[in-house]
C-alpha cells in the first residue's frame, strides 16, 4: 500500500457559507476536515491570529453588505467573468484591503449623517 504525504490547509468562510463549503469538501472525498480546537487549547499567537481573521471576515461582510445594493451585475449576454489563476493572484497582490474597508466606513458614516440631516429637515416642515 502506497503512503501519500499529507498537507494541511486552513480555510476561512463566513458563517453563512461554512456548512455549504464543508459539505462540498467532504463530498469530494479528497480532504479530511477537522475543526479548529477550542480557544483554551490554543496558544496566544494562534488566538491572536484567529481573532484577526474573524475581524477581517466581519470587515468583509460589512463592506459587501454596504456595496451590494449598488453593485453592477453582469447580464446573460456578457456571460460569467472568467479569470485565470495568474489574474486572481495579480489582483490579490494589488488589492489594498484596509484602504477599501476605511473607505467603506467613511461612506457609511456619511450616509448616516445625511440620513439624520434629512430626517431633521423633514421634521422642520
Amino acid at each position: 500500500m502506497a503512503v501519500i504525504s499529507m498537507q494541511k490547509i486552513k480555510l476561512v468562510a463566513s458563517g453563512t457559507h461554512r456548512q455549504k463549503l464543508l459539505d462540498s469538501l467532504q463530498s469530494l472525498g479528497a480532504l479530511e476536515v477537522t475543526e479548529i480546537a477550542d480557544e483554551k487549547d490554543q496558544s496566544p499567537e494562534k488566538m491572536e491570529a484567529l481573532h484577526a481573521t474573524e475581524l477581517n471576515i466581519a470587515n468583509i461582510d460589512f463592506a459587501l453588505k454596504l456595496v451590494k445594493p449598488y453593485a453592477k451585475h453582469r447580464n446573460l449576454i456578457q456571460g460569467p467573468l472568467v479569470l485565470t489563476i495568474d489574474d486572481v493572484k495579480k489582483k490579490a497582490k494589488e488589492f489594498n484591503f484596509n484602504t477599501v474597508i476605511k473607505q467603506c466606513r467613511t461612506v457609511e458614516e456619511n450616509m448616516v449623517a445625511l440620513k439624520n440631516e434629512l430626517a431633521a429637515l423633514e421634521m422642520l416642515q
